[in-house]
């Protein structure tokens, strides 16, 4: 970094990245309870500092265990109104959360069946090993087009925390309001959100309780272009920034 650049003051660093971003995690909850706006600030900077890294643009920060903390940063930061950062949340979750989960069997039976037999640790169960796999996270999330089925269960762990952080940001509601953060599925007690993204461009909002709507538009959507219906009729809702308003629900 430049001489003029006093890292300490903008939470710039060097070392492992996962345990920074957790430590920038349990401050940010620090300043938000306090209501410290500086301390919100040192963790926004931290954040944006590693965002530079990898290719943030698909969640690509190297190890899972910081895609998890990337994604659950951006929703917390976006909660304590330190910026807007739905849109870093939706490119993580659809492009490499989503992708280093093991729902396929067959890679790993593939590795298992070219890998030297090595003697079993007394620590190691290998029964079922395979089946019991299935729903872990993948350690590395640094190929871009590639996951390798290594497992470190640390990741799993950490990863699926962004998992949750994700969806349980996608429905927000205030006064009536629901806000839908990202196209992504999710019932809540307001509404509920059915999406066919990417797959078809639908979503569906079966409300329940909500008075109103407000849907976050992705950054590679044109609202101009989205047509909306109210139970079956046509409807041109309002525009605030990228979200569109449905009002009278």
């Amino acid at each position: 970094a430049p001489g003029a650049v006093v890292g300490s003051e903008h939470a710039q660093f060097e070392g492992h990245v996962h345990a920074t971003a957790r430590g920038l995690w349990g401050l940010l909850e620090y300043a938000d309870l306090a209501g410290d706006e500086r301390l919100k600030t040192f963790v926004r900077e931290g954040y944006e500092y590693i965002r530079q890294f990898g290719i943030a643009r698909i969640g690509l920060f190297g190890e899972v265990c910081t895609v998890g903390d990337m994604t659950s940063l951006a929703v917390r930061l976006s909660d304590a109104g330190v910026g807007d950062y739905w849109e870093d949340v939706d490119q993580y979750a659809r492009n490499h959360l989503a992708e280093v989960q093991i729902l396929d069997p067959g890679p790993i039976r593939a590795i298992a069946a070219a890998s030297p037999a090595a003697p079993v640790k007394g620590w190691e169960d290998p029964d079922r090993f395979v089946e019991r796999t299935l729903g872990c996270l993948c350690d590395d999330a640094l190929h871009p087009t590639l996951s390798t089925p290594g497992i470190m269960m640390c990741c799993t762990y950490n990863g699926l925390i962004g998992y949750y952080h994700a969806w349980e940001g996608i429905v927000r509601e205030h006064r009536g309001v629901a806000r839908v953060n990202l196209l992504l599925n999710r019932a809540s007690p307001w509404l509920d959100v059915e999406s066919h993204l990417p797959h078809e461009g639908v979503v569906v909002l079966r409300n329940k309780t909500a008075r109103a709507a407000a849907v976050r538009m992705p950054r590679w959507g044109d609202p101009g272009r989205v047509a909306c219906t109210v139970n079956g009729r046509r409807f041109e809702p309002a525009a605030m920034g990228r979200h569109l308003l449905v009002e009278g629900l």
